[in-house]
């Protein structure tokens, strides 16, 4: 019986070397294997003097797919195969560096979520980030929010996110990171998108319901704060830009306050026509008969100058100039017991800003109390948050892209005469934030403001 040989077919494989790239030294012989940073790292140190490798260009990390850590001296080069490896080592050993993540870690840190969707919320963030950072802000078409029509838990989760994005703010608000970084875009490592979200965030989460969205003011921010979890923040500002502010009764114009207020007092109902002579009155359409009088109530613009000496009124009333009390005015804005007592004294539903921001929010979120009686020190533990937010905006280390929507107002008109048409207040309501700065600036220098205005002027307040 023949036989039968079992013929065993072996494949080769073919094992293809790592490519390699020449030494960047002068006169080197050495191939260095491409993507070990092990190796080179090693050759580097050990091969050659503290001299050369300060003279390596970094062009060879890019050629050699390694990344070099811009905080280590030379006799210790360190070499890392990855941005994650770089990352992990600046982060833990140099803790004083300013910035060792990008915006999007930043943002997926404050804002956790499942592990298996980490990559897609990470791809969000990034999409909403680089969305941002190129937008222009435009101002919402409606006024009014839904902040005092949620429920109280709702509006803690709202506030809750809104401190979290602040932090996240004043997180990505220190020094650009090193050029050394394998960061690269703009996006990433500038504090412009958070700056914006933080404009537009009330206006944006407490937006009127659309068509497609829950009618229930709970499902709805609930709806809304998932989507900002997952990294959706442009669709949600998108969206919010589209609305169109809800019909409003118009209000009445003064010729109709004026028969309102006679025909109260023709039915001998005096408590009606004082109380329309008390209230206030009607805003000033912007129409063709009364925008040029506003336009030239309103001061032309003026050019930038740079700082000058201020100039002391009177010498004999002053015994110190302006200078001489800024560092007392500096501790003053640094006061976080000054700051609680000007979060106080912010009156509630005001009117909001061109973005339909309020100074509610801000006052709600910082104003929270610890829930631990015993530790005395951190009995509001969000105000340093916001002390630091300020500071920025002093110490004019906010970026100047924002410096459009730190200024801008929402202009409105009131008579301020029955009898004359042409008596006109024009007001600018700005956004809430620089409402809040610019009280608590106010409250800092309020003794030597009125020691400079007085005796010859006053200001209200003071």
């Amino acid at each position: 019986m023949p036989t039968t040989r079992r013929q065993t077919n072996t494949t080769r494989t073919s094992t293809t070397p790592n490519p390699t790239i020449p030494c960047p030294i002068p006169d080197c012989p050495f191939l260095l294997p491409h993507n070990k940073p092990q190796v080179i790292q090693s050759h580097l140190v050990d091969a050659h003097s503290t001299d050369q490798i300060c003279c390596i260009p970094s062009s060879f990390y890019s050629r050699a797919s390694v990344f070099k850590c811009p905080l280590c001296p030379p006799p210790k080069l360190k070499l890392y195969k990855s941005n994650r490896t770089l990352t992990n080592h600046m982060s833990s050993m140099h803790a004083t560096f300013s910035r060792t993540l990008s915006n999007t870690d930043l943002i997926t840190d404050k804002f956790p979520v499942d592990p298996s969707h980490a990559l897609k919320v990470s791809s969000n963030w990034s999409n909403t980030l680089r969305y941002m950072h190129r937008t222009e802000l435009i101002p919402f078409s409606f006024r009014r929010s839904l902040y005092y029509k949620i429920p109280v838990k709702t509006r803690h989760q709202l506030q809750n996110m809104f401190h979290k994005l602040v932090q996240t703010l004043i997180e990505s608000s220190s020094p650009h990171i090193h050029h050394n970084s394998p960061h690269t875009e703009q996006c990433l490592t500038t504090s412009v998108p958070f700056w914006k979200m933080l404009f537009v965030y009330e206006g944006t989460m407490m937006a009127p319901a659309s068509p497609t969205e829950p009618k229930k003011h709970a499902i709805l921010i609930q709806y809304r704060m998932d989507k900002f979890i997952e990294g959706r923040f442009d669709l949600l500002y998108k969206s919010a830009t589209q609305k169109l502010s809800p019909p409003n009764t118009e209000s009445p114009s003064l010729e109709q306050r004026k028969e309102q207020i006679v025909q109260a007092a023709n039915n001998d109902d005096w408590r009606k026509a004082s109380n329309l002579l008390q209230a206030p009155l009607p805003p000033v359409p912007y129409n063709d008969e009364f925008l040029p009088k506003i336009e030239s109530l309103h001061p032309p613009p003026t050019s930038y100058r740079p700082a000058t000496p201020m100039a002391r009124p009177n010498p004999t009333l002053h015994q110190h100039s302006f200078y001489s009390s800024s560092d007392k005015i500096r501790a003053r804005l640094k006061d976080e017991t000054l700051l609680l007592s000007t979060l106080r004294r912010l009156k509630r539903d005001k009117s909001s800003g061109p973005f339909a921001d309020s100074t509610d929010l801000l006052k709600n979120t910082f104003l929270v109390r610890s829930k631990s009686p015993s530790q005395d020190d951190e009995r509001y533990p969000n105000i340093a948050i916001l002390s630091d937010l300020l500071h920025l905006l002093y110490e004019g280390k906010a970026p100047k892209e924002i410096k459009q929507y730190v200024s801008a107002n929402e202009s409105v008109s009131f008579h301020k005469d029955l009898t004359n048409r042409n008596n006109i207040r024009p007001i600018g309501i700005g956004t809430a934030i620089r409402r809040v700065a610019a009280t608590h600036a106010m409250s800092a220098s309020k003794d030597i403001a009125c020691e400079f205005l007085s005796p010859n002027q006053y200001a209200i307040g003071m």
